[in-house]
């Protein structure tokens, strides 16, 4: 980002004297505008940082999901292979 205070500030010095207030109005509002763009640019970078290990935290969590639910299917087939008929009947009616 340029420095835009410099040549400002001198341009309006050299035609209004080194004191005037619409000098110190320009310097404060370019420093101010130079603070908030360099808050801006840190909420950003920290944003993208979050999101990436959102990101990551979601991928494993997909990975988790399938592997339960395959553990779940393996875990459903033994038990209806393995279980009585009249168990099975009862235990689907509660």
């Amino acid at each position: 980002m340029a420095d835009h205070t410099n040549c400002r500030g001198n341009t309006n010095r050299s035609r209004q004297g080194p004191a005037s207030p619409k000098t110190s109005s320009l310097f404060i509002e370019t420093r101010i505008e130079q603070a908030m763009e360099l808050v801006k640019s840190h909420l950003v970078h920290a944003v993208r940082e979050e999101m990436d290990c959102m990101r990551d935290t979601i991928v494993q969590l997909k990975m988790r999901v399938s592997q339960l639910e395959q553990e779940n299917a393996a875990l459903r087939s033994s038990v209806n292979n393995s279980q009585p008929r009249h168990y099975s009947t009862i235990s689907r009616c509660t």
